[in-house]
């Protein structure tokens, strides 16, 4: 049973530093597209209601959901620790 709970313990803790990595991917996907849009902004505008208008709003909305992705590989991360430290304290 010992090797199976430290196998489980070994799983949920290497969860946690794919995390690690997955944060750092969203890190670099954040701000090449904040490079992108200000690039784009610099080049056409902020837009207005036209076609360059609601390209910016997607990309804002895009932006958001690289937020929401973070925060929620955050708590997956935090999940992970917690339930590591959990399990090891039932040895």
């Amino acid at each position: 049973m010992s090797s199976v709970h430290d196998k489980l313990i070994a799983d949920v803790q290497n969860l946690a530093r794919q995390c690690d990595t997955t944060e750092r991917q969203i890190a670099g996907l954040k701000t090449q597209l904040g490079s992108s849009v200000r690039q784009l902004q610099a080049l056409l505008g902020t837009g207005g209601g036209g076609a360059i208008g609601q390209m910016m709003t997607s990309l804002s909305q895009a932006q958001n959901e690289i937020d929401r992705m973070a925060e929620n590989v955050r708590r997956t991360k935090q999940s992970a620790e917690n339930y590591a430290g959990h399990l090891r304290s039932l040895r």
